[in-house]
């Protein structure tokens, strides 16, 4: 793949949007961005991280100038709207401009046009001097965080990973490589002396900035004088800070800053907003930037330099980059259509499509596969995932496939997952009789034999709500219990089908499958004696806690949750911990509860604990009965109280607790929305240390919510529109241990977190699920965008994170495993979307529906189905001791449990594909069954050290001791 076919010169804001452009246009994996400076440098000739910046009347009057405004205001504004990742550090503002001088009139209704809410000012609510006002809603940027952000994204496959070099040219011929066919001049100030450029009309004009923490400021203000400019600009997600300017000094090279300029901007714009002169400002940088400007205003030309060579020019923008920018790369990449529609046409014909690969054995290496013939082909995982539209796709199905291969098939290829494992490691090897129980299975079923639920003696349909003797809770689509795997259970009259202690009842076997687990009384007693509110013991009260916990045993256990549990979720807040003396009885409750498997790990407490450890099921009613008290008047440490509970696992490892979990979970819920948070806390008038917490502590809310109504199969009580935090930054957390990184999983997980809130809406929502179940071509398009995203968050994970041991970071637990189980089930779940539209060939109204692109498609998706199992497998077996010492969430268990209900889907569909395609009748439902008891031996092995296993294990266990045909029909 040669990224030199298109070099982009530049890495400031102009030349980032043209990579931008491009990008989305489909080139990005054909793009080299080259440059002196790359985002994150600070340099006085690297001009784009010193702007303020945001949207302003600053710009000229020319029509180019009007036209690229327009343009770039709107194209923001879009992604802002659509939450798109493009506009992290974008945010809508209310700005108030003045001008010394009335700007021109074509200005003056340019603007008008497309601002929609702009307001002219009476001239009698002017300030004196000030002969023209607006106010609208404008942008602001963080113009630092938003270049590297960009960068960020533009390396990632979606955007087609555009390459970075770090690259000073004395000559335009320079950024010519071998096999560049086009370059984009995005240099800003070096274009007046480049060699090969060399344009007089360029200069810089220098700016003075004063960034200042100033949380309290929320509005944009701007006053443009004859020869300065004065602006007040808050910067978004920068914990308060604001910058405050200005000056435009044509031709000032001065890289210092000036002390009488800097009392000049400090007094100017406390003159402009009041707030800023009734409260002491904490200065945090004062620093010089030359804007590149261009007499005549910029250039967007496209040129064939004296060597024949192609080149677009874009520079010049001087203090409107950002705002214009967009407008601008958009011209500029509008000019090139002729040449990168050369570059598009020599890129389709080097792509040809692979050849049959059935007969031929294969062996894949770090995401590359070497056919036995000697060709190494590139990962099939996501290959070319932002490709233009037209682009050939490639083709990976068992047969060979034809230049014309049906449309949606092509898209699909494009989700294929690499081949993980081939030929599974010996030590996971080996069936046995499945039917007969080992010890584990015993130890599940506590020895006792099946039982077949009472029948209803009621005439017509069995009722499910009035049950004298069953509860019901729903199978939801997402859950440990695949409503499509359970539409294969042999039902009786009833439409039941019983187990030891539970049956499964179906009420809707459509496209969509609805199906309830009714379950005996005694399977919840415990979590009913857990959560009630009555005396637990008999006549007598709750004991204190201090009673059962003695404080200096609380500060202990407090360490080991920050060292345990708070690295992944950090509830408490590092540099203010709760007091074990001081704090609310629930939160020090529930750190004590859910710390107790982690006190081996204490040299004290592993002694303390051995024989005499406080009761979990008096820690448990103590933090709930003291929980339930705060519900009128909830705090912080409450809702602290409840999500260590939320994340504490059942005392059963072979229970989810679903239905007392979901109800916790919305009360969790409406405490947070009581305490304000789910609203961003950032520009409040409160300390940082506080905002901090809150950010945080609404990030928890939001991510369990999405996890546990996964793992529950439940609609999720938040939506994206009504809560602020959905992902966490790095300055939220305090500094870990700094041989590890800063809790990298916590923020790691948020990014995953904000996958699966996309899959759950974009495939398992109930609107989205009445038509995707039916529209084989409509699901792979909605899956797409989602197995990139995560494809890209797990290509850029910290080697802190993966599954080796970290170099100089010894650890007794490694977290990382967990992370990768959570990822797995988050690509589970995309496939079990994809799969979905064909279990549903009983509800086509005719075989003609089936066609060829149907098939392709089906075939192509179980094989990617089957390698996702192989790799999910293999991530198990690969578990080591320290893995299991870390904190695993109780939705893992569900994670698990996907895995098994994704190999016992793939078996049982595949019978019902025998002999359909003309294949061996029997041999991919014999392969699949081959993975599924392998995959039993597998979880069997690891069940014995990690307990969270057994819950998926005894899911699939049940099927086989009953009696696979007994459940399914057939042997």
């Amino acid at each position: 793949m040669a990224h030199n076919n298109i070099v982009v010169l530049g890495a400031g804001i102009i030349g980032l949007n043209v990579a931008l452009e491009l990008s989305k246009r489909g080139y990005g994996q054909h793009i080299t961005v080259m440059a002196e400076h790359l985002p994150g440098d600070e340099s006085i000739d690297y001009t784009s991280p010193w702007a303020g910046a945001n949207f302003s009347g600053i710009s000229g009057s020319d029509a180019n100038a009007l036209r690229w405004d327009q343009s770039g205001y709107s194209a923001m504004m879009s992604l802002i709207d659509a939450g798109a990742e493009e506009a992290k550090y974008l945010c809508k503002t209310e700005s108030t401009e003045y001008w010394d001088q009335a700007p021109s009139q074509d200005k003056i209704n340019s603007m008008t046009e497309y601002l929609r809410d702009l307001v002219i000012i009476p001239p009698s609510d002017l300030p004196k001097g000030v002969a023209f006002g607006i106010r609208f809603t404008t942008i602001t940027l963080n113009a630092p965080a938003h270049c590297e952000h960009l960068k960020h994204l533009l390396s990632q496959p979606r955007y087609g990973g555009v390459k970075f070099v770090r690259r000073k040219v004395s000559s335009l011929q320079d950024a010519f490589l071998h096999g560049t066919q086009i370059v984009f001049n995005c240099v800003g100030n070096a274009a007046l002396n480049l060699a090969g450029v060399a344009d007089s009309k360029c200069y810089p004009t220098r700016g003075q900035i004063i960034l200042v923490k100033a949380p309290s400021v929320k509005v944009n203000v701007m006053r443009h004088g004859k020869d300065y400019e004065t602006y007040i600009i808050p910067r978004p997600r920068s914990d308060g800070t604001v910058v405050l300017g200005g000056y435009l000094q044509p031709g000032d090279r001065t890289s210092q800053a000036r002390p009488v300029e800097t009392e000049s901007i400090l007094s100017r714009t406390a003159g402009l907003l009041r707030i800023l002169g009734n409260e002491e400002t904490e200065i945090i940088r004062i620093a010089v930037g030359l804007r590149p400007s261009r007499q005549g205003g910029a250039r967007v030309e496209l040129e064939t330099t004296p060597e024949g060579n192609t080149v677009v020019h874009n520079y010049g923008a001087g203090g409107t980059g950002f705002q214009a920018g967009m407008g601008m790369a958009k011209d500029a990449v509008d000019l090139a259509s002729d040449i990168l529609g050369h570059v598009q046409a020599q890129i389709r014909k080097k792509r040809r499509p692979l050849p049959n690969t059935s007969c031929l054995s294969q062996t894949t290496f770090s995401g590359e596969t070497v056919y036995s013939d000697g060709r190494m082909n590139e990962s099939l995982e996501f290959t070319s995932l932002v490709q233009p539209a037209e682009s050939a796709a490639m083709h990976m199905t068992e047969g060979p496939m034809q230049d014309d291969a049906p449309r949606v098939v092509e898209q699909l290829y494009d989700v294929s997952l690499v081949r993980e494992l081939e030929d599974p490691p010996a030590s996971v090897l080996g069936s046995g009789d499945h039917g007969i129980m080992d010890e584990l299975m015993l130890s599940m079923y506590e020895g006792q034999g099946l039982y077949p639920i009472q029948p209803n003696p009621a005439l017509g349909p069995p009722s499910l709500d009035n049950h004298p003797s069953l509860s019901s809770q729903l199978c939801g689509l997402t859950g440990d219990m695949d409503p499509y795997v359970l539409r294969h259970y042999r039902f009786d009259a009833r439409a039941e089908f019983p187990f030891s202690k539970l049956a499964i009842r179906s009420v809707q076997d459509t496209e969509m499958p609805v199906q309830f687990l009714l379950s005996k009384p005694e399977l919840s007693n415990e979590s009913k004696a857990a959560t009630s509110l009555e005396a637990p013991f008999a006549e007598e009260a709750l004991p204190e806690l201090s009673q059962i916990v003695a404080p200096e045993i609380g500060e202990r256990l407090i360490q080991l949750f920050l060292r345990f549990i708070n690295r992944q979720f950090p509830i408490l807040s590092e540099d203010s911990l709760p007091a074990p003396r001081a704090a609310s009885a629930h939160l020090l409750a529930a750190i004590y509860l859910i710390t107790q498997p982690f006190t081996t790990f204490d040299d004290y407490l592993c002694i303390e604990f051995v024989y005499s450890p406080p009761s979990p099921q008096v820690l448990f009613r103590i933090a709930w009965s003291e929980l339930n008290n705060a519900l009128s008047q909830p705090t912080v440490q409450s809702l602290q109280a409840a999500l260590i509970l939320l994340l504490h696992p059942p005392l059963n490892p072979l229970l989810l607790d679903s239905a007392a979990k979901w109800t916790l979970l919305g009360m969790t819920v409406s405490m947070a929305q009581t305490l304000g948070l789910h609203l961003d806390p950032t520009m409040w008038n409160l300390p940082s240390n506080e905002i901090r917490t809150r950010r945080r502590l609404s990030w928890a809310v939001f991510a369990l919510d999405k996890w546990l109504a996964f793992s529950f199969g439940r609609p999720s009580h938040i939506s994206k529109d009504n809560w602020l935090i959905t992902e966490l930054e790095s300055s939220d957390i305090e500094p870990g241990d700094p041989a590890c990184g800063a809790h990298p999983y916590a923020i790691e997980f948020s990014r995953l977190t904000t996958i699966l809130d996309n899959v759950l809406t974009s495939l398992y929502s109930l609107r989205s699920l009445s038509t995707l179940c039916k529209d084989f071509s409509l699901t792979i398009s909605s899956a797409r965008p989602l197995m990139q995203d995560l494809t890209t968050w797990y290509t850029g994970l910290p080697l802190s994170l993966a599954m080796e041991p970290t170099p100089g970071c010894k650890q007794a637990s490694d977290d990382s495993a967990s992370l990768h189980i959570a990822y797995q089930s988050v690509k589970i779940l995309i496939l079990r979307a994809l799969l979905r539209p064909f279990h549903n060939v009983d509800h086509l109204s005719s075989e003609l529906e089936r066609n060829e692109e149907w098939h392709a498609a089906r075939s192509q998706i179980r094989q990617t189905a089957s390698a996702e199992s192989d790799a999910a497998l293999s991530l198990i077996s690969s578990l080591q001791p320290a893995h299991y010492q870390a904190f695993w969430a109780p939705w893992l268990k569900t994670s698990f449990a996907c895995i098994m209900n994704l190999l016992f889907l793939l078996a049982v569909t595949a019978h019902q594909l025998c002999g359909s395609e003309g294949t061996d009748p029997g041999k991919e439902y014999r392969r699949h069954r081959q993975t599924l008891d392998r995959a039993r031996m597998v979880f069997r092995l690891h069940a014995k050290s990690l307990d969270i296993i057994r819950f998926a294990l005894l899911r699939i266990d049940a099927v086989f001791w009953i009696g696979w045909e007994r459940v399914l029909g057939f042997p």
